[in-house]
């Protein structure tokens, strides 16, 4: 059995962490190229606002959250091997 596999790494983060520490740039990219042929849905308006606004996730340290050093040293190591509650 797999303990400290990335998998556990996954549930750590909700779908927007991961878009900042994606970048939020490549999420619009993907939603644009892709959202068409899924649906009738459009790249989030507030998604392009954003990225105007000069917010780009965790690069620049603001996305949908403000990532100061002591959120990214935490996140850091809550995503190491070992660090899930059940290992």
């Amino acid at each position: 059995m797999v303990k400290n596999g990335y998998a556990l790494r996954l549930a750590a983060e909700g779908p927007l962490e991961k878009a900042d520490l994606a970048g939020l740039p490549l999420v619009a990219s993907v939603a644009e190229y892709l959202y068409p042929d899924l649906d009738t849905s459009q790249a989030p308006e507030d998604l392009a606002a954003m990225i105007k606004d000069g917010k780009s996730g965790a690069k620049d340290g603001h996305g949908f959250f403000r990532l100061d050093a002591r959120t990214q040293r935490r996140r850091h190591r809550r995503a190491q091997p070992g660090s899930h509650p059940s290992s």
